[in-house]
Order: C-alpha cells, then structure tokens, then sequence
C-alpha cells in the first residue's frame, strides 16, 4: 500500500485514521481465517480428527487471527517502501513465539524462564484453547484464554492507532 500510494489515498478519503487500521486488522483477520480453514478441513476430512468442543475450537480461531492480524497492522504502521523490512521485524517476533507458547514443548516441561516469557505471548493462550477444542488437557482456564487474547488484542489495536497516527502526521 505505502509503495503503490494506496495508503495515502486511504488516508485522504473521509474516514477516520482509526476505521483505516480496523480495516487493515480485519483485512488480515479474513485472509488468516480462510489459510487455516484449509489444514482444518484437511484433518477434520481427511484424518478423522475429532473435535471435543467446536466452541472452543471457534473461539480460538476466530480470536487468535484477530490478535496475530493485529500484530501484523502493528508492524505496518512502520513507514517503509518494502513489505520484506516489515516481514523481517515481524519474523523475529512470531517465529521466538513458536517456541516459547507450548506449541512444541508443553508448558509445564519448559524451564521457569521459557514459561515466564510465554505468559506474554498471544500463541500461548490460542494455542492453550485450541489444545482444549481438541480434548487436550488445559494450561489455564479456557476464560482466561480468550481474556488474554481480548487483551492482547486490545493492546495491539491501541498502539497501532498510536504508531500509525505517529508515522502519519
């Protein structure tokens, strides 16, 4: 958008700086939804797999590409001409989350350090509600999952608007 001009142009038009960077989340939110309905539909059809709570498995979706989509409109607030410096400084946050929210390693097996950090990750608690969905044992409460991920959300749609009304003046 800032290397073809379109985002000057949205930022002319007669909406709010703040509707521009819901809609940048919600664009996302969209297009994560519909890549991770494909392995979904894969293992439901494919492999059988059996699915101990839809609501659960809905909630944290849905929620969990809000928050990463989020955390994408994020980094783009940063003004550059190439999308590769923005995938660059979001890769080296997403890729450590990996690692560190129980997707690999539960946990309850990581050292102390490794469960401290992944106590401020956004994949911890999707992951945890996803695991749930599945009728894999919980790390914390389903409600503190969405909570967390309703936080972080929050939180990352706030200081997008910041950096963007930043950058943007």
């Amino acid at each position: 958008e800032r290397r073809t001009k379109t985002f000057e142009r949205l930022l002319s038009a007669p909406v709010s700086l703040h509707a521009i960077v819901v809609g940048e989340s919600l664009s996302g939110f969209l297009y994560s939804i519909g890549i991770a309905l494909v392995p979904f539909v894969v293992g439901v059809a494919a492999f059988g797999n059996t699915i101990s709570s839809p609501l659960a498995l809905t909630v944290g979706m849905l929620l969990s590409a809000l928050c990463f989509s989020t955390m994408g409109t994020l980094f783009a607030a940063y003004p550059t001409e190439s999308p590769g410096d923005i995938m660059s400084m979001l890769n080296l946050v997403r890729l450590p989350l990996i690692f560190v929210s129980g997707t690999f390693i539960p946990l309850d097996a990581m050292p102390p350090i490794g469960t401290a950090i992944a106590y401020f990750s956004p994949l911890t608690y999707g992951n945890d509600l996803i695991q749930c969905a599945y009728g894999h044992p919980a790390s914390f409460d389903p409600l503190v999952d969405v909570a967390m991920l309703g936080i972080f959300f929050v939180m990352f749609q706030l200081i997008a608007h910041r950096l963007y009304a930043h950058f943007n003046d």
